[in-house]
């Protein structure tokens, strides 16, 4: 179906009322518009904007994604975690949102030595040894700036990441490995999106990957005090354990490598 309107020509006078007429009668041409007036590939990236990327290219200028270096993914070099989440005896469940304050270079890389105390509690960045350039973190901006997701389009961020065990865990059954998505607000604060947690136990994962998703909205920044912006997004993982479990025991979760995703949304809504 054609789009009837008059345009405008070399000489016309234009003013407020005929660039309204005009504009107006295309709008409601292209809102009229049924499936079958639109070629099959008609319109494509030079048409309509790019909802995975667009405008949001300058805000990833260090990649959409981040893997663990050599040697740990091709040698078979596996790192050893034992933090676990902090919990008081007897009143779980865990407290998902402490990071760990363990040395070296808190909160990147496994915690050394291994069972080291109270430092040891709480979440650690997976990070080749102990490098935060080498962090399964996205840092948005170069340099790192924060974005608030309703910036220039930018509506959410998906972010997918997954982590290979290997063996060397042992038998034991009264601990598992614990994943999960956080991200950093432009106040420096981490906050762990629990619905993101995955839980397997040690044994079930000698050897394979466990994989977390989700989506990124202004609504997980709105659950944050004050009127936070989004400035990296990460994988952080722990060891949980059952409360009967002795705090001596120092079963470790053995991580040979792992990766995040962050792709832009780019959209004038989104819904979820």
């Amino acid at each position: 179906m054609p789009i009837d309107f008059t345009p405008f020509v070399e000489g016309d006078a234009i003013s407020h009322t005929s660039m309204n007429t005009t504009f107006s009668t295309l709008e409601t041409g292209v809102n009229d518009l049924d499936g079958s007036d639109v070629e099959r590939h008609g319109l494509t990236h030079d048409h309509l904007p790019d909802m995975s990327h667009g405008e949001a290219s300058g805000m990833f200028a260090n990649g959409y994604s981040a893997t663990s270096s050599s040697p740990n993914a091709l040698s078979g070099v596996s790192e050893t975690y034992t933090n676990s989440p902090p919990y008081t005896a007897g009143a779980f469940p865990y407290d998902y949102q402490t990071f760990s304050g363990e040395l070296p270079n808190p909160p990147y890389g496994p915690p050394n030595p291994p069972g080291a105390g109270n430092a040891e509690k709480g979440w650690r960045i997976l990070a080749t040894a102990n490098v935060a350039a080498d962090a399964a973190l996205i840092q948005f901006g170069n340099p790192a700036q924060a974005y608030s997701l309703t910036d220039e389009r930018l509506r959410g961020i998906l972010v997918r990441g997954s982590v290979e065990f290997t063996g060397g865990q042992g038998t034991e059954i009264d601990y598992c490995a614990l994943i999960a998505i956080a991200f950093q607000t432009e106040d420096g604060g981490r906050h762990v999106l629990e619905r993101t947690l995955r839980f397997n136990s040690t044994v079930a994962c000698r050897a394979g990957d466990m994989v977390t998703s989700t989506v990124i909205t202004q609504a997980d920044l709105d659950n944050v005090v004050g009127t936070p912006k989004i400035s990296e997004v990460m994988i952080v993982i722990a060891r949980a354990r059952r409360k009967t479990v002795s705090e001596g025991n120092d079963v470790g979760i053995q991580v040979r490598s792992y990766n995040i995703t962050a792709i832009p949304l780019m959209a004038a809504e989104l819904t979820l």
